[in-house]
C-alpha cells in the first residue's frame, strides 16, 4: 500500500530527501571533526562544536539559495522550510554528538 505524503512516513521520506542533497558534505564534516578529535582530545571539543555549527549555518544558507526553487515541492506537499529544516538539523547535530561520544568512549 503506497502512502500518502501528508502520512508520518511520506513526511519523513520527503524530509530524507531533502536531506540527502547535502548530507555528503555534513558527514564529511563530521568525519574530519572526529579525526581532530581522536587527534587532539577533549581539549578541542569547542572549536569542533563551533565547527560543527558554523558549517550547519553555511550550509543552511547555501542550499536556501541554490535550491530556493526546490521549497515549491515541499510546499505542495504541504511540508513547509522550518519544518524541512528543523528536523535535519537537529538529527545531523544529534549524529555529531553520538559519533564524538562514541570516539571519546571507545578512545
Amino acid at each position: 500500500m503506497k502512502r500518502l505524503p501528508g502520512s508520518p512516513f511520506g513526511t519523513i521520506r520527503l524530509i530524507w530527501t531533502f536531506y540527502k542533497s547535502f548530507i555528503f558534505l555534513s558527514a564529511l564534516i563530521t568525519v574530519c571533526c572526529i579525526v581532530l578529535f581522536l587527534e587532539y582530545g577533549l581539549s578541542i571539543f569547542i572549536a569542533l562544536f563551533w565547527l560543527k555549527i558554523s558549517s550547519l549555518t553555511i550550509i543552511y544558507y547555501f542550499i536556501n539559495y541554490y535550491k530556493r526553487n526546490e521549497y515549491y515541492y515541499y510546499f505542495n506537499l504541504g511540508i513547509s522550510k522550518k519544518r524541512l529544516w528543523t528536523p535535519v538539523l537537529i538529527f545531523d547535530f544529534c549524529v555529531f554528538i553520538l559519533t564524538l561520544s562514541l570516539a571519546h568512549h571507545f578512545k
